[in-house]
């Protein structure tokens, strides 16, 4: 199946690949203090900084994971974080949007508004640099825009983490596509590993 987030993983998990606690250069007293990872505590600027550290290593720069976290905010209220998850488990990587029981057209507008912050295509059809360039090329020219939307929404309000058959068709032709005419989905190393 076709990588995603990021993102979100950025945000599949919140807008996080990362599962350590890496600084994204962001001021470290954000993530360092304790008393802001209680849920029941928790505001609106630690979960931010939350997202932001936690997509360190995501591909994103911070304005656009505090874009992202802000639009996420926008969408998925302040209770609704806090009962779902705390600052602290999505600095790890934690926390899944699909689990914020969004309707479609509230994702549809999350992914709209994520959009404007950052290449999500790029985001999610590379997996954060996980995939080829070559791959991710491939995939571009192959996934058209609304394919790509319904995908991102999907991922967004599917709980149990399947797409719509006609849509999971679609995605599996382009990935078996794009592998078969460039090798495979990963980067090749150096020496060949």
């Amino acid at each position: 199946m076709v990588g995603g987030f990021v993102v979100l993983a950025l945000l599949g998990s919140a807008c996080s690949d990362d599962d350590d606690d890496s600084s994204s250069g962001s001021d470290s007293s954000q993530s360092d203090d304790s008393s802001n990872d209680s849920a029941s505590t928790a505001s609106r600027d630690d979960y931010i900084n939350a997202f932001v550290d936690g997509a360190a290593d995501s591909g994103m720069t911070t304005d656009e994971s505090k874009c992202i976290a802000g639009a996420l905010m926008d969408t998925v209220s302040l209770d609704v974080l806090r009962e779902k998850v705390t600052p602290d488990e999505i600095r790890q990587g934690g926390g899944n949007i699909s689990e914020f029981g969004l309707s479609e057209e509230e994702a549809g507008g999350l992914v709209d508004a994520m959009g404007e912050c950052a290449d999500l295509r790029g985001l999610f059809l590379s997996s954060g640099g996980q995939q080829s360039p070559e791959f991710v090329t491939c995939l571009n020219g192959l996934i058209d825009d609304t394919t790509f939307r319904q995908y991102v929404v999907a991922l967004f309000t599917s709980t149990d983490g399947t797409l719509p058959p006609d849509l999971k068709t679609r995605l599996t032709d382009a990935y078996n596509t794009c592998t078969a005419q460039t090798g495979g989905a990963t980067p090749t190393t150096a020496g060949g590993s």
